[in-house]
């Protein structure tokens, strides 16, 4: 009767509008031995109007959960392709001569302490190359002393390959695309609960003694004075946890940094680096306790 997928919304409802009613009203008027076979057709078309409705309801929530999902990741619309490129020396840079302009006093005073020499790995990736990348119409995203490798964005087909020719260059890669990652709720654990709640967390994770954290602290080396950098994926809620709330009330979380999308933020992905930083910083003494509650601390999502 109704050829419902050629026709928009507006005019099925308008033309099975007129039908329903037209039909009560025939059904109305029609004598008794005639009132059943009018009642059929009545109920075969209700029954394809409540069809075409679950249709449209169906189809409404599939857009409504994108448009959700999409709306809460604040990563989708900021993301493109990154490219990591790797390099060959680090010729030009400063060198093992002034380490004093790549590393700070508290690191040079560490590294005496500890009787650890400098190496390739401590030296900064070459400023000429990152010049050279530069002028190709490249991004500079981040730079990596340790592999000694630079992570740029704009690259298209012709970049790349004016890139791979350059003689400081070993190879390029496709950094992964970690852009679906949401920021939906996570298991909360270590949040605020009623008192009761935390005395349990308490009999049942007693998470200190299992590396025999507890002799540190009996011993009074609760990590005062030291810095710990966390480099994880990611420290999604990690202001919002109540045994991290004396880190971020004291002052001493030192800074943050996103290697991966700079700009961002370090507290807009993965949970994972909020339960690793609770491990050693977490302060809340009727529910969990860190191994260096008292350190200070710099937050690094590298992907």
């Amino acid at each position: 009767m109704l050829n419902l997928p050629k026709r928009t919304f507006s005019r099925v409802v308008d033309e099975t509008s007129r039908q329903i009613i037209f039909l009560f009203v025939v059904a109305v008027l029609l004598p008794g031995s005639q009132y059943a076979s009018f009642i059929r057709p009545l109920k075969q078309l209700t029954m394809k109007v409540l069809n075409f409705y679950k249709l449209v309801v169906c189809v409404g929530c599939c857009l409504l959960f994108q448009l959700l999902y999409f709306g809460n990741s604040r990563l989708v619309a900021q993301w493109e392709p990154l490219y990591r490129v790797y390099l060959r020396d680090k010729l030009g840079s400063v060198g093992h001569i002034h380490p004093d302009q790549y590393l700070s006093p508290e690191a040079l005073k560490r590294r005496q302490r500890y009787h650890v020499p400098l190496n390739d790995q401590d030296v900064p990736v070459s400023k000429a190359y990152l010049d050279s990348l530069s002028r190709l119409g490249l991004k500079i995203v981040c730079t990596s002393r340790w592999l000694n490798t630079v992570v740029v964005s704009g690259m298209d087909s012709v970049k790349q390959e004016r890139v791979e020719k350059l003689s400081f260059v070993k190879q390029i890669a496709q950094v992964a695309d970690t852009s679906h990652r949401s920021n939906w709720q996570r298991l909360r654990k270590f949040y605020v609960g009623s008192a009761g709640l935390r005395g349990q967390i308490t009999g049942l994770w007693p998470q200190i003694t299992l590396n025999q954290g507890n002799f540190l602290h009996e011993n009074g080396y609760l990590g005062e004075g030291m810095r710990i950098a966390v480099i994880d994926a990611g420290f999604d809620q990690a202001t919002e946890c109540i045994s991290l709330h004396e880190l971020f009330a004291g002052d001493r979380l030192l800074g943050t940094r996103d290697f991966v999308y700079p700009g961002v933020g370090v507290f807009t992905a993965s949970f994972h680096g909020t339960a690793v930083l609770s491990i050693m910083a977490a302060s809340a003494s009727d529910s969990l306790v860190g191994v260096a509650p008292m350190a200070s601390y710099l937050l690094l999502r590298s992907g």
